[in-house]
Formats: structure tokens, sequence, C-alpha cells
């Protein structure tokens, strides 16, 4: 019985002198430098030697057990949850030397967020619904700007966010992917061989290549050599999709501090009052520290990712087979993964520099496209931003169901202006603030700290308007229209100075 062996994905398994017929020594023939050849041969011509190698699994299958497939230690072997495939919809870039946990947030974000999206505004809808009919009872109470007392049921902002939660948690997408643990036989040294040097194939039949980016993935010379695979393989670079994994637990905390402020608005802040205010931008403070130095590594992090990328050197960059000077814990000699990987470069781009220029061009184009004009994806903050709906949508119908639907149109009204024109102004003044305490510092935890103070209190700051814009028209709808259209053109004049870069340039996104 063949004990199983931890997984080294970073380069080609070390010599076994029972199954490797390639390995003698000079006087049988075959050398060093021949294996080298043939190796690097073989994973040049980009195809799978064996059908039954190209093999895929599910996301499920690797994030189950806190993402037991992406741990570096763990030794299970999971080849029996692979199947073979006639193509794989995503191949699964990364290092081994990442934090497992931040690959496995950002994973989540990725295939569970769409869903958990979804599932939450039908739960939401439905939660309004039959609050609104009055088959869910009102247990709250909810006081307006003028004192009137109505009854209210959180439903919607309720339904939602376990709805949400739950479907992220347990949500299980039917793409297939391809892990390298999983999906190359680990305990047969033969099969394990010729996985490896199908790797080429198996990029060649992968539709996407989702490269999980962290500080050490350029500088591991198997990891660049998957995007160049993939790249020889595939024309265009809108497949190739790269996320820092960082961009995982900060999302995540992007998340927990919307919902908390959600949270304390339909809990505390029922009117506009400076006490009202007061006591939210109390108990928010801490998700503004915690939400400040998140943003705070994961900007620094990416400017680092981006430099590093822009000046990618093959020379830089590590195997572990030269870490180990090439020698085996047997002490028997291996060969080097490095001169196999240069092989395949020379094939593929015609020369070792025109793969480098490759990488700060092309690779880091996709990087910038990945995560936008402001270092985070678009699209997931305006998912993030839904349950901010679901809370003033459960307000508005308190409203309607009073016959009040003059207040049900102003509560519309907030409706749009609060988790958008706001909220966007919010993720503007957060983003300015951050980015200029990105640099890591002697007192980090300190200027956190100060930082989230600063935002707590600046960002509090436009609700003291909303009733001076009401005072001054003496009407309600229109002062809620003329202090979101204000709010509107302060996004839109902050999106304008980062975009033309008055007050700070982040210069990657050039």
């Amino acid at each position: 019985m063949v004990n199983f062996v931890p997984p080294l994905p970073l380069g080609l398994p070390a010599r076994d002198e029972a199954a490797d017929d390639c390995w003698s020594d000079c006087s049988g023939g075959c050398t060093a430098q021949v294996v080298i050849q043939q190796r690097a041969a073989a994973v040049a011509t980009m195809e799978v030697q064996d059908p039954e190698l190209l093999r895929a699994t599910w996301p499920s299958s690797v994030l189950r057990c806190c993402g037991r497939g992406l741990q570096r230690d763990c030794t299970v072997d999971q080849y029996g949850e692979s199947f073979p495939a006639e193509s794989i919809d995503c191949f699964w870039s990364h290092s081994w030397h990442a934090d497992p946990w931040k690959k496995v947030c950002l994973l989540m974000v990725m295939y569970n967020g769409r869903p958990a999206f979804l599932a939450g505004n039908l739960a939401a809808l439905a939660g309004m619904t039959l609050g609104y009919v009055g088959l869910l009872p009102s247990p709250c109470a909810v006081t307006d700007l003028d004192g009137a007392i109505y009854e209210f049921g959180p439903w919607g902002f309720t339904f939602g966010s376990l709805a949400a939660l739950l479907v992220f948690l347990t949500w299980r997408p039917w793409s297939t992917v391809f892990l390298d643990r999983v999906c190359i036989h680990q305990s047969d040294y033969k099969r394990k061989v010729a996985g490896i040097l199908s790797l080429g194939g198996i990029l060649k039949h992968s539709k996407r290549l989702l490269v999980l980016l962290d500080p050490t993935y350029p500088t591991r010379l198997w990891t660049m050599f998957e995007i160049a695979a993939f790249l020889k393989s595939h024309n265009s670079s809108r497949e190739l999709v790269i996320r820092p994994t960082i961009l995982g637990p900060t999302a995540l905390g992007l998340s927990l501090f919307v919902f908390q402020l959600c949270l304390w608005f339909v809990a505390v802040m029922n009117g506009a009052g400076l006490q009202s205010l007061l006591i939210q931008a109390g108990c928010s403070w801490p998700f503004y520290v915690f939400i400040t130095h998140m943003l705070r590594q994961y900007f620094a992090w990416v400017e680092e990712f981006t430099r590093q990328l822009g000046s990618f050197t093959v020379a830089d960059a590590q195997t572990e087979c030269c870490t180990a000077n090439h020698v085996d814990a047997r002490g028997s000699g291996i060969p080097c993964d490095r001169e196999i990987i240069l092989e395949c470069l020379r094939a593929w781009f015609g020369s070792v520099e025109a793969f480098e220029h490759c990488v700060r061009g092309r690779v880091a184009a996709a990087l910038t496209e990945g995560l936008g004009l402001y270092a985070f994806p678009t699209s997931w903050f305006l998912g993030i931003l839904s349950c901010g709906v679901w809370a003033f949508l459960d307000l508005a119908l308190v409203r309607l169901r009073a016959g009040e639907y003059y207040y049900g149109l102003l509560a519309f009204v907030n409706v749009v202006s609060m988790p958008f024109a706001f909220g966007s102004f919010l993720y503007m003044t957060v983003l300015f603030v951050v980015y200029r305490l990105r640099r890591p510092h002697r007192y980090n935890y300190l200027v956190s700290l100060v930082g989230g103070t600063v935002l707590a209190v600046a960002t509090r700051l436009p609700m003291i308007l909303r009733p001076v814009f009401r005072n001054m028209l003496q009407d309600d709808l229109l002062g809620v229209v003329a202090w979101s259209l204000f709010m509107a053109a302060c996004s839109a004049l902050a999106q304008w100075m980062w975009t033309a870069r008055s007050l700070g340039s982040f210069e990657p996104w050039r």
C-alpha cells in the first residue's frame, strides 16, 4: 500500500526509483538534462497525456470543512472527489504559500455571493409582502420626525439578511473547477507526474483561469507558468480573472459594516435627531475602525501586487527544487523545474523576455480591469448595499399601511437616496480617507483607530443636513429630494476627483 504523500503542486515530484524509468545514472544512457528536455517537450505540447487526466471537481468539494482542499498541510486524499471532464469551467491558480482562509473567503464571495444576493432579495420581498398584508406581526414601533408612532415589523430586512447568510454558507455551485491537489493523483507517483506534465493541456481545456493573487504568487515560478500556458492557449485575456485574496475578507468586512449601519438605523434612528445620530455614530464606531483597517491593508496589498507584476522577472521567481538544491528527502537528485519551465516559455513565447513583457502588460491589465477604477468591483459594492434597500423598504411600507401615501412616497424616495446617493458618498469618502492612510505605519493600529473615528464623524454630517433642507423648503418630500440630489452631486464630484486624481493619485490605475 502506498502511503499518501502531501501534495507538491509547486513542482514536479521527487524521484521514485521504482516508478520513474527516466531516472538513471549516466552509464544507463539517460542524464538529468535528457529528463528535463523530455519533460519540457511533453509540457510544451499542451496536450493531456491520457483523457483520464483531464479531471474536474465541484467548488463545494474544495471549500467544505473550512476549505480543506486549500490547506497546505492537509493529508486527506481528495482525488476521489474529482471526475473526468471534457472541459473545465475554471482553473484555480494559487500559491500554496498564501493564507488559506483568505482564499476561502474570496472563493466563497465569488461563487456564493450572487446566489446569496438573489435569495436575499426574494426573501426580503416575501417578508415585506407578508408583513404588509398583516400575516406577520408588527412587534416594534417607529417614530417619525413629528413624533407620530407606527407599528413596525422589519420583516424584509430580517428575511433578506437570514436568507442571504444561509445561501452564502450552504450554496453548492454547479460549475466545474480544477484544483491540483484534488484533480491530480497525490499517492500514485506515475499518475502524479503524468498529471503535472499534462498541466498545459488541462489549461488549454479550461474556459477561464482564476488567479488568487497574494504577495507570494508572483514569486513562484510554477504559478506564473500557469498564466503563461493559459495565455498561450487562449487568444483573449478576458478569460483571465485576477482577484487579490484579501478582496474576500474585505468584501465580507464591508458587508458586515453596511449591515450594522442598516441595523442601527432601523433599531435606533427612527428620526433624524442629533441624539439618534450620535447614538448611531457611537455604536458604529468599532465597525468604522475595523473597515478602515481592512481597507488600508487592501489598498497597500493591491499596490504591492501591481508593483510586483510591473517589475516581474523570471529570474526572481522561485521553485521548490532550487530551494532544496535539487535533492529530495532521500538525498537523490531531482530535475530542475526552472529549466523545464524555461524551455516551455521559449517554445510558447519565443523568449523568456517576451513572456516577462506579457506579464507586465496583459496580466497587469487583467488585474486593473478586474478591480475597476475604485480598486473594488462595483457590482460587489452594489450587491452589498442591497440590505440597505430592504431596511428602507420596511420603513416605507409602514407609512403605506397607515394610509399615508404622501409619506409613503417620501419613504420610497429614501429607499433610493439612502443606499445609493448617500451610500455612494459614504463609499467615496471612505476611499479618500483610507487611501491616504494606506501606507504601513509604525503605529498601524493607532492610525486605523484615528481614521475610523474620523470616518464615523464625517459620514454622519450629511444626515444633519436632511432637516435643514426640509425646513428651508417647508416640504418633507421636496426636502428629501433636494437632499438626495445634493448627496448625488457630492458623490459625482468625489468620483470625478478620484478619476481626475485631483486629491490623490492611485498610480496602479493610471
